[in-house]
């Protein structure tokens, strides 16, 4: 879909914004392309939220990084900023640890993507966050996650996986209306004391990250 029929399907389903998180991975580019495809995500996030602006809609800015050091998973980048994004090596060659280090030292949150779909946890200590997915495999595990990151002192998000169809279940995070950037995000997710997220039409208030 378009950014345009992005966020309209989203605000029709009831949203006030997002985050937009388009995928670095190894199967999109090589690792030579890394700053041509920056470049692109950084165009595509320009045009959703100039749409945003228009229809009254927030968004801000974040990334998903797929690494297999030192084992597989998804990463969620919350929230990044061009300049950030246009300094970094090519991050899906980095390590857990190397990724981890690199956000806290530009202010950028890391969370787990999905925590159960591929190789499990990550390693605790080099993480910030984690997230619910609001899809039917991940729902069954939410419980789970909330009590794994109440125990390793993680800020959960909660989001849809949104690729062009709308899924059955509604999810989400709230956000304070005062947050405008991509790096209020980054800063209220890192310091907030509880979040609340939400799942379908329930409300849960989560402790924000004990590290």
């Amino acid at each position: 879909v378009t950014a345009e029929q992005a966020i309209d399907a989203k605000k029709e389903s009831g949203y006030d914004g997002m985050i937009l998180v388009n995928h670095c991975q190894s199967w999109y580019y090589p690792p030579a392309e890394h700053k041509d495809y920056i470049k692109r995500v950084i165009n595509e996030y320009r045009r959703t939220a100039e749409y945003g602006d228009k229809v009254g809609f927030r968004v801000f800015f974040g990334l998903e990084v797929s690494i297999d050091k030192p084992a597989y998973n998804d990463w969620l980048l919350y929230c990044v900023t061009e300049k950030f994004l246009l300094s970094t090596p090519c991050l899906y060659q980095l390590s857990q640890k190397e990724l981890y280090r690199l956000c806290l030292d530009n202010g950028v949150a890391l969370a787990q993507a999905h925590p159960f779909r591929n190789s499990g946890w990550g390693d605790n200590e080099y993480m910030c966050g984690t997230e619910i997915n609001a899809t039917p495999c991940d729902l069954a595990r939410a419980e789970e996650t909330l009590d794994i990151a109440r125990k390793r002192g993680l800020f959960v998000t909660c989001g849809t996986d949104y690729h062009g169809d709308e899924r059955p279940k509604k999810g989400g995070i709230y956000l304070p209306e005062t947050l405008r950037t991509s790096e209020d995000v980054s800063n209220y997710l890192l310091t907030a004391k509880t979040t609340e997220i939400f799942l379908d039409e329930e409300d849960i208030t989560v402790p924000g990250m004990n590290k």
